[in-house]
């Protein structure tokens, strides 16, 4: 049984540093179609052939991944890393544990799981490759199969393989040449409480002068075949209260007497999905948004889906609360209004 790591632990692990594009030097062998040693059908709609996770369907994708609570991803993940594939967030893990420099490219757990190491999936049918670096999504018909690695080196002499933006709804354009740009689609970003980590609220200070710094934040994610917004905080551990650098993510916060507790702006958290219609409009309560007291680096999915967003308007806080029922001061708001009614 293959085991990870998930949530902000992993997230931690394999951190943020970008790295130049070039042409990958990839090699993978072609999946046979006919052959059945080594395909696994597992779960509702997906299976692998040994190198990649496969959709059957569309629907079988969207169903998937569809607004997936944090259980619920943690689940799903969970379930198609067990497959025999290795998926990009094992290839992570694999990499530093051979010491190899680790640079997390998609930057998502749940798409990390669905990639593979080459950072490609099939759906239905079509092949996809996600490039967050160059903000393109190249896409090759199942049919041309044979051409994976040309696919994988992104070669665009290959007529067959066709490419898009991350800001796409990918997987429509691809299917049907669907026209669901209408309505627009937005750009995607980190809208933080506090400008700099290091100005966060101080949450805990410990007696060699170490502090804990309470990180908040909206972010809303692209990868053209996956969207996500999102509230999640960060807790920074500083050696003194004054440092303004070499700040670290404290992975696990429980047995440290406090929780962090995250707060909904009115009147509403909003957002609206492309294309836009009656069915594309979600909302969420203001005020205690949800309480974790385990992990120092959190997530909390709002809209998950395979449709780009054309507005929303969604702005969080955060505070710790200590176990005698004590609570620091809140921190600003952070998060975005774009193109919604307030």
């Amino acid at each position: 049984m293959k085991k990870l790591i998930f949530g902000g632990l992993f997230l931690a692990l394999i951190g943020t540093a970008i790295v130049g594009c070039k042409k990958e030097q990839f090699t993978q062998s072609t999946p046979n179609e006919n052959t059945t040693a080594t395909e696994t059908k597992n779960g509702p709609g997906y299976w692998t052939d040994g190198n990649m996770l496969i959709f059957n369907t569309v629907k079988d994708y969207e169903l998937s991944i569809f607004n997936l609570t944090t259980d619920e991803e943690n689940t799903l993940i969970g379930d198609i890393t067990a497959l025999n594939y290795t998926s990009y967030a094992e290839h992570l893990i694999n990499q530093g544990e051979l010491g190899g420099q680790v640079t997390d490219l998609i930057g998502d757990n749940m798409l990390n799981a669905v990639l593979n190491k080459a950072r490609i999936v099939r759906i239905e049918n079509y092949i996809y490759r996600v490039n967050m670096q160059t903000e393109k999504v190249f896409v090759l018909p199942v049919a041309n199969i044979s051409e994976i690695d040309d696919l994988i080196n992104e070669d665009r002499s290959n007529k067959n393989i066709r490419q898009f933006s991350t800001g796409d709804d990918v997987i429509y354009l691809a299917e049907a040449n669907d026209p669901g740009e209408k309505c627009g689609g937005i750009g995607g970003g980190v809208y933080p409480c506090y400008a700099n980590v290091y100005d966060g609220q101080i949450i805990k200070t410990f007696s060699n002068g170490v502090v804990w710094r309470l990180n908040p934040f909206v972010r809303f994610f692209r990868a053209g075949v996956y969207f996500k917004l999102s509230s999640q905080f960060e807790v920074w551990r500083f050696a003194t209260a004054n440092s303004t650098s070499n700040g670290q993510i404290v992975n696990n916060i429980s047995g440290n007497d406090l929780s962090i507790e995250m707060f909904v702006r009115g009147p509403e958290g909003w957002w609206k999905k492309r294309p836009c219609n009656s069915g594309s409009i979600g909302t969420r309560s203001s005020g205690l948004h949800y309480s974790e007291g385990t992990y120092g680096n959190y997530t909390k999915t709002v809209y998950s889906g395979t449709r780009n967003l054309n507005g929303y308007y969604f702005f969080v806080q955060g505070r710790a609360r200590y176990s005698n029922g004590s609570v620091t001061t809140a921190s600003p708001y952070g998060g975005r209004n774009i193109n919604s009614p307030y």
